[in-house]
């Protein structure tokens, strides 16, 4: 009871959330914690990616003394997350960190949004990847391919949740977008 009535109070009328925490958050989380430990133990970790990036930000003209591995392992992140902001800030109200269905929830097929259906999960992916390459862990790269399993896992989700509710409308938007590479898959 107690669940239906939060589930009223966020506006959610349908949703995956036991999948979602499944086959997404609990996988997702157990691939980046080995990401993260690979980096580590098996590459130059990532201590310094954020003082990395500062100054680079702060002193551009330092960008040639800095490692082809760490340079491009900060463009990955930096465009990983770009893409995902971009992503979210197109869908707006509509955004949210479950599978889930709000309120006058509305299909977006403007924006980044009208190349590519799973922008965010594309940024996440690019950004992702660009931690092993920082840190310069053929391990962690190897680690990120399971992750992106996870992440075609969650979009067959969202799928199947947005095919249920919108029908045709999401069908036709279907055909003409690609799932998560432009012009490509």
């Amino acid at each position: 009871m107690a669940r239906k009535r939060l589930l009223e109070k966020l506006e959610i009328v349908k949703h995956s959330l036991r999948n979602d925490l499944v086959w997404f958050f609990v996988p997702w989380l157990t691939s980046m914690l080995v990401i993260l430990v690979l980096c580590g133990t098996h590459g130059d970790g990532l201590t310094r990616i954020w003082q990395d990036l500062w100054e680079l930000v702060t002193h551009p003209n330092n960008f040639v003394a800095f490692p082809l591995q760490r340079t491009l392992g900060l463009s990955l992140l930096v465009c990983g997350l770009s893409i995902m902001l971009v992503g979210q800030t197109t869908l707006w109200n509509n955004y949210s960190g479950f599978v889930v269905i709000k309120k006058d929830h509305q299909l977006v097929t403007h924006g980044i949004y009208r190349y590519i259906r799973n922008p965010i999960y594309l940024g996440a992916i690019i950004g992702f990847a660009g931690l092993p390459t920082y840190a310069a862990s053929v391990y962690g790269l190897l680690a990120v391919m399971p992750q992106i399993a996870v992440f075609v896992v969650r979009i067959k989700m969202e799928e199947v949740l947005l095919a249920e509710h919108f029908g045709a409308e999401y069908e036709l938007y279907r055909e003409n977008t690609r799932r998560l590479i432009p012009f490509f898959y």
